[in-house]
């Protein structure tokens, strides 16, 4: 054998000494690498099984606070309305004195009363269990009663109040009272932070697709520092000398809460020794009408990957004798809202979708419903409606209601053929009717 053919051999041996190398290298990397996989994997068993029990706990909790609260409100009100009857001297007359003592006792009452309702918001909140009944408002009409109902409490706490609307109409799809919680908190916020004499400006305006509500006071402002915690749980808003003003410590977290579930947003701006001014941004009707789209969208989406039908079913009122374009804005507000309201009741599974569409229709989405479970609803719907009594400031007006529907993927493949349709079918109801 030649001394390179021997060469060669050496070279070749050495070559396969190092792929067995490196072969032994990438099993013991695949080795530690499954292992790792697998420290992974028991990692987030432990991770999921901790937050179960994080998850557990916080249900506990909510629901301990939300029965201590309400074992708390029957014993409050029956003293409170006991101090009152003593106070409108029922059992007899009493003396000054006493007087003083329990209006001090009803105004603890008051506040303890009020921390309660807090505290049940606040564990609703949390547990995903506080129900938002939405319907068609006119968010200028609601500011200006508020604020209207607010200036005799404000006259006698030496603040004045202003208000500024921009737009003639501003109609959002929100549940008033909720909305009524925010303001109600922020006015109060600012009245205890306002100096004598002072003066609380709110402004209702809008930006692109939506509406604006801002209270603004001149008080001693807010620290910079302090400002995100505004709205975290049991945060007190304090002046920047150190000062306090009492609360519940859970208004503002409420407040952001039900703001965000509206689809809205939450702000505030301060500057020490000049004032702070809180804001809201509630969707205009539109662009909450192309979030209610979005939704159908994506159920229809859901639909076609489990290869399951889905209902729309259109309700829309109609008029007689013209009464509907005669009809006042806020008594077809009225009329639409309390129809809404009546549908709700028949349509409550999680995942159904009930929306006001315009100033006149109703859609109510089903998933995973078909030809036959869309017209049990669409039955049940009418005959809620054939009993129902349209009420209006002038009295009952006689209006109609045309209940249609369409089915997934039977009667079109998207969403925009399915309100067709619908649509369709109803103008078709019309013509019978005529």
């Amino acid at each position: 054998m030649s001394g390179l053919e021997i060469e060669k051999d050496e070279q070749i041996r050495q070559l396969q000494e190092e792929v067995c190398a490196l072969k032994q290298k990438l099993a013991d990397q695949g080795w530690g690498v499954q292992k790792t996989r697998e420290g992974i994997n028991v990692l987030y068993k432990e991770i999921e099984k901790k937050n179960k029990e994080l998850e557990r706990l916080n249900n506990l909790k909510s629901d301990f606070v939300s029965t201590v609260s309400h074992e708390l409100r029957t014993p409050m009100t029956i003293t409170s309305e006991g101090i009152s009857l003593v106070l409108d001297e029922i059992p007899g007359e009493i003396n000054d004195k006493q007087r003083k003592l329990l209006m001090t006792s009803k105004q603890n009452m008051q506040r303890l009363s009020e921390i309660i309702n807090d505290l049940l918001d606040i564990s609703k909140i949390e547990a995903g269990r506080l129900e938002l009944r939405r319907g068609m408002v006119d968010l200028n009409k609601l500011v200006k009663d508020l604020v209207d109902s607010y200036q005799a409490v404000m006259a006698e706490n030496d603040v004045s109040i202003s208000l500024d609307i921009v737009d003639e109409e501003n109609f959002v799809y929100i549940d008033g009272n909720k909305i009524i919680q925010v303001l109600n908190n922020l006015l109060n916020n600012a009245m205890k932070f306002s100096p004598t004499n002072g003066v609380i400006e709110v402004v209702v305006e809008s930006e692109d697709d939506h509406v604006i509500v801002n209270v603004r006071d001149h008080g001693a402002g807010i620290e910079q520092k302090n400002l995100s915690k505004l709205f975290k749980k049991f945060q007190q808003l304090g002046h920047p000398t150190g000062q306090k003003v009492k609360g519940t410590g859970l208004g503002l977290a409420i407040a952001k809460a039900l703001v965000e579930m509206h689809g809205g947003k939450i702000f505030v701006e301060s500057t020490v020794g000049e004032g702070t001014t809180f804001s809201f941004a509630l969707p205009r009707c539109e662009a909450t009408r192309r979030s209610f789209e979005r939704q159908m969208d994506h159920l229809l989406s859901e639909s076609r990957d489990e290869n399951q039908s889905l209902a729309l079913v259109v309700v829309h009122l109609e008029e007689l004798g013209g009464q509907l374009e005669s009809c006042d804005v806020y008594d077809l507000m009225q009329v639409v809202n309390a129809i809404l309201m009546e549908i709700r009741q028949i349509v409550t599974r999680p995942r159904d979708l009930v929306f006001l569409y315009d100033r006149s229709s109703v859609y109510v989405v089903l998933p995973e419903t078909n030809d036959e479970g869309g017209k049990m609803v669409l039955t049940k719907i009418e005959k809620a409606m054939s009993a129902f009594r349209f009420l209006v400031s002038s009295g009952e007006a006689r209006f109609s209601l045309q209940c249609t529907m369409s089915v997934f993927p039977d009667d079109a493949q998207n969403k925009e053929g399915l309100m067709e349709k619908a649509l369709a079918r109803q103008n078709v109801s019309d013509e019978k009717d005529s």
